[in-house]
C-alpha cells in the first residue's frame, strides 16, 4: 500500500497548502492605469493586425521591470497582464486556429482547395460545402491531417461530410425530383436543400384571402386570412342592426353586446331589473318573514 501512502501524503500536503495566491502586482494604482493607456496608445498604432506590437511592448516591460530591481519572473508575470489588459481593453480578439490557415483568405464562392468557383447547389442551406468536388475534400484531407483538434474545424467537417455521402447511395428528392446523397445510410432525410423542404412540408392547397383577395398559403385548415392585418381590417368591418335600449332607436354596432346608441344613452340607460332573482341572506337571518317574501317572489 505505499503507492496509497504516497498518494494519500501528497494530497494532505496540497491541502494544507490551499489554492496558489495570485501574484502580486508590481505596478499599481493610478500608475497601472497610466501605463496600461500608454500601451494601448502604442498597440492602436498598427497597420496590419493589432498584435503586431505586442512582443516588442512586452519585452520593453518586461526588461524595465527587471531594471528596476524585480525578478525575472514577477516580470513576465506583469508585462503578459498589463499588455493582455491593454489588447481587451482596445476590443482586440486572437485568431481561432481556423482563421490562421491559408484557406481562410479564400472566399466562400471559391473551393478552399483548388480555388475553382463553387457550384450553385453547394452554396444552400445551413451547412454550406467548402469544396466544389469529392476529390477537393479528399484531396485537403489527405493534405492536412488537423491534428491539432480537426474536430473543431469547419472545413475539416466539410470535407469529411463530403466523403461520407460518397458512401451512401442516392435518393430522389419528391419536390425537384433530384438525385441527392446524404451522410448516413440511416438518415431520415427527403428532401435535397432547405427550399425543397419548405415547399415539400406544406400540403394545403392555396386558397384566396377574404380581405385582401389574395391567394396565400395557409397554416392551418381554419385559416381564413393571409395576415393579421387582414384579419383586424375584415373584424373592424362586421356590422351589427341593434336597437338603442334607452331611446329605442335603431343604430348600427360594431359588437354584438352593444346596448346604447351613444354615449348620452348609456349614462341615462338603466340596468336591466332582474325581478326574479332571489337575494342572498345569511342563515342566522333566516326567519318565516324571509321565507314568506321568497314564495311570493316565486309566484
Amino acid at each position: 500500500m505505499a503507492y496509497l501512502d504516497g498518494y494519500l501524503t501528497a494530497r494532505k500536503e496540497r491541502l494544507l497548502k490551499g489554492k496558489p495566491k495570485k501574484p502580486a502586482q508590481i505596478i499599481k494604482g493610478p500608475r497601472r492605469q497610466a501605463v496600461i493607456h500608454e500601451v494601448m496608445d502604442r498597440l492602436g498604432d498598427w497597420r496590419l493586425s493589432p498584435f503586431e506590437n505586442q512582443g516588442a511592448l512586452h519585452a520593453g516591460l518586461r526588461s524595465a521591470l527587471c531594471i528596476s530591481g524585480n525578478t525575472w519572473l514577477a516580470s513576465e508575470i506583469e508585462a503578459a497582464s498589463i499588455v493582455g489588459e491593454s489588447l481587451r481593453m482596445i476590443g482586440a480578439e486572437y485568431p481561432t486556429w481556423d482563421q490562421g490557415q491559408p484557406e481562410h483568405t479564400i472566399p466562400d464562392e471559391q473551393c478552399k482547395k483548388c480555388g475553382g468557383p463553387m457550384p450553385e447547389d453547394a452554396r444552400e442551406g445551413l451547412r454550406r460545402y467548402r469544396f466544389c468536388s469529392n476529390e477537393c475534400a479528399r484531396a485537403a484531407l489527405v493534405y492536412r491531417t488537423y491534428e491539432n483538434g480537426w474536430r473543431n474545424s469547419n472545413l475539416a467537417w466539410s470535407a469529411y461530410r463530403m466523403v461520407l455521402k460518397t458512401k451512401t447511395a442516392p435518393r430522389e428528392c419528391p419536390v425537384c425530383l433530384k438525385m441527392f446523397s446524404v451522410v448516413r445510410e440511416l438518415s431520415d432525410a427527403i428532401y435535397c436543400s432547405k427550399a425543397c423542404y419548405n415547399v415539400g412540408r406544406l400540403k394545403r392547397a392555396m386558397i384566396q384571402c377574404e380581405c385582401c383577395e389574395k391567394p396565400f398559403q395557409p397554416a392551418r385548415d381554419s385559416s381564413k386570412f393571409c395576415s393579421v392585418e387582414c384579419k383586424n381590417a375584415a373584424a373592424s368591418k362586421k356590422a351589427f342592426d341593434k336597437e338603442c335600449a334607452c331611446c329605442g332607436e335603431a343604430f348600427t354596432a360594431k359588437s354584438k353586446k352593444a346596448m346604447f346608441c351613444s354615449s348620452s344613452c348609456k349614462r341615462k340607460g338603466k340596468p336591466v331589473p332582474r325581478h326574479n332573482v332571489i337575494p342572498f341572506v345569511p342563515m342566522h337571518m333566516l326567519t318565516a318573514e324571509v321565507f314568506d317574501g321568497w314564495f311570493r317572489r316565486a309566484a
